[in-house]
């Protein structure tokens, strides 16, 4: 049966108090609680403790990552803004990235892409295009241009490219739709 560590300390704190020192501590604890209950290196430790004025027998606060995160205050912070990042919430929250990652997938939240949303054209749209088209078709029947052109290794760049970005969404919330990049308006330029 193992026994609870601030009933060790309890006792390290007593033999302290009665001027043993921690090896006499410690083999005195043993004797009562059964081998290996306490090493004589933790009893040195407790004692240095002890000696110093420092009579808890509670652990101090440790440095490195908190081990709770606050899943009120994440789960309010990803419903406000649902495209940060789990480097932006951390840096937010104070804690680990992975620590993040872990307590989004543990309130069920899922990294997902939103959906584009096709470029509608307005009928005026629609008739400019038209009219365009019906120009150079007409422009290449008086002089065939369109058979000067070089399109080999081509490559044609959006200029203005609007990016689909992802979300920390629960199962049951409607992914975010993205504008798809109007096209149409000369907003891209041959590499």
């Amino acid at each position: 049966m193992a026994t609870q560590p601030t009933i060790i300390r309890s006792c390290l704190l007593y033999e302290f108090k009665l001027g043993r020192n921690a090896t006499q501590a410690a083999k005195n604890i043993c004797t009562a609680f059964g081998e290996g209950t306490v090493s004589e290196p933790t009893a040195q430790k407790w004692f240095q403790r002890f000696s110093s004025g420092d009579e808890s027998i509670e652990d101090l606060p440790r440095s490195g990552r908190p081990l709770l995160v606050d899943e009120d205050e994440l789960k309010d912070a990803v419903e406000s803004d649902s495209s940060q990042t789990c480097q932006e919430l951390a840096v937010r929250i104070a804690v680990s990235v992975e620590t993040i990652r872990l307590h989004l997938h543990a309130i069920g939240k899922a990294w997902k892409l939103s959906r584009w949303v096709p470029h509608k054209l307005s009928i005026d749209n629609k008739k400019q295009w038209l009219t365009i088209c019906t120009s150079l078709l007409s422009r290449h029947n008086v002089e065939p241009f369109l058979d000067r052109l070089l399109t080999c290794d081509e490559k044609w760049i959006v200029y203005n490219n609007t990016k689909r970005c992802y979300h920390w969404l629960s199962p049951d919330d409607p992914i975010p739709k993205t504008p798809k990049p109007n096209l149409h308006n000369g907003d891209y330029f041959d590499e």
